[in-house]
């Protein structure tokens, strides 16, 4: 039975060897498109961004530049 598992073993190696490099290149390619997190900043910054919900005090955002 052990010689059964381990030839299985050698079998399945150079496929796992393979789903391995690719996922791995794969994880390469896709890590390229992250954004770089942002920088941290000190409590009371005034250039602190503002959430995507808009600005905590209610009132509406303005307008990205170029916005029709």
């Amino acid at each position: 039975m052990q010689r059964r598992i381990e030839g299985l073993i050698r079998l399945a190696a150079p496929v796992l060897d393979v789903v391995l490099f690719a996922g791995e290149q794969l994880s390469r390619v896709a890590g390229r498109n992250q954004v770089d997190p942002d920088p941290p900043r000190r409590i009371g910054d005034r250039d602190a961004r503002t959430s995507l919900a808009g600005p905590p005090d209610g009132s509406p955002a303005e307008p990205p530049v170029g916005a029709v």
